[in-house]
């Protein structure tokens, strides 16, 4: 008797795992040149064209889990996990990254800071500058004086002020 052997959709099977299965091999990039092909794609390799910036800022610096997810981005091709709506891939690799354990992790928080440090190399950024304040702003009204002018010790009731003629007003009481 002969058996048929079933059609497994492996997508699907991947997408049921809460956790990265043991078939689905992880690429530690270790080297610098690794990293910036990580961080920036192949120099002469296909890539899909972006329209460029108008303006000179460079692009942001991925994070740790963007580092990771590259890192995974062969594997999830080999076994058809692409074939999957962006949605459902981002929430299944998210939870890959939730299950692996410490030491994957520091991997990749250690992979990010030296990705921050490659970047500000690359983009000559140096230390990122302080905040300034606008100068199109319109300046906060000085309100300061107007209390001065409730207050008994006001500039008009001190000594050498035209309405100061040495007689003592009675101040009324409201009851």
């Amino acid at each position: 008797m002969f058996f048929q052997r079933a059609e497994v959709d492996l997508a699907a099977l991947v997408a049921s795992s809460p956790c990265r299965p043991d078939f689905v091999l992880l690429q530690l990039p270790a080297g610098k040149n690794q990293l910036r092909e990580f961080m920036f794609g192949r120099e002469g390799g296909k890539r899909r064209h972006r329209r460029r910036r108008v303006d000179t800022k460079p692009p942001r610096c991925p994070n740790a889990f963007l580092l990771y997810r590259r890192s995974l981005r062969l594997e999830t091709r080999r076994y058809g996990i692409d074939s999957l709506p962006f949605a459902e891939q981002s929430k299944l690799l998210a939870a890959w990254w939730q299950s692996e354990n410490e030491e994957i992790r520091k991997h990749y928080q250690k992979m990010y800071t030296q990705a921050q440090m490659e970047h500000r190399e690359i983009f000559s950024l140096g230390d990122p500058a302080p905040v300034q304040a606008n100068p199109d702003e319109t300046p906060s009204k000085d309100r300061s004086g107007y209390y001065d002018l409730l207050s008994p010790t006001s500039q008009m009731a001190q000594e050498g002020s035209p309405l100061d003629d040495g007689m003592d007003l009675p101040i009324p009481f409201l009851f």
